[in-house]
Formats: structure tokens, C-alpha cells, sequence
């Protein structure tokens, strides 16, 4: 059975597909993005391997969105 999360369900397809950038922005509008953030709130992850659990891989998936540009992900 898997540990509940609070705020529900983020399948990893979803991290994934995801589109950062607010479309469209100009050049000068872009240079002031300087990466992603990924949040976990702890308050009600009692351990470590739930951690892990719960940003395992959806940090990979958005770590991926971060560097790879939008028409060359697969």
C-alpha cells in the first residue's frame, strides 16, 4: 500500500510534462529565470524513506524539465 500524501497524487508524467516558462516571454523576460524549485513540506512525513518515497523520481522528472530544452524531450 502506498503512504498517503498530502495535496494527493503527482504522477511523475505529470513533473515531467510540465512547462515551466509562462508562454510567451521575450528574451529579457527570460534571463530573469534562473531555475526550478521542487517543495516538500515534512509536517506530516514521519521518516526518511517516505521522504525519499515521495521525491523519488519526481525530482529526477524535474530536474530533466529544468536542463533539457521542451522540443527535445521525450
Amino acid at each position: 500500500m502506498r503512504p498517503l500524501g498530502i495535496g494527493g497524487y503527482l504522477p511523475v508524467e505529470k513533473v515531467y510534462n510540465m512547462e515551466p516558462l509562462p508562454a510567451p516571454l521575450t528574451g529579457n523576460e527570460k534571463k530573469h529565470i534562473i531555475g526550478v524549485q521542487a517543495n516538500v513540506w515534512t509536517e506530516y512525513i514521519p521518516t526518511t524513506q517516505q521522504v525519499e518515497y515521495m521525491i523519488l523520481p519526481r525530482m529526477a522528472a524535474l530536474a530533466e524539465v529544468q536542463w533539457t530544452q521542451p522540443e527535445k524531450k521525450d
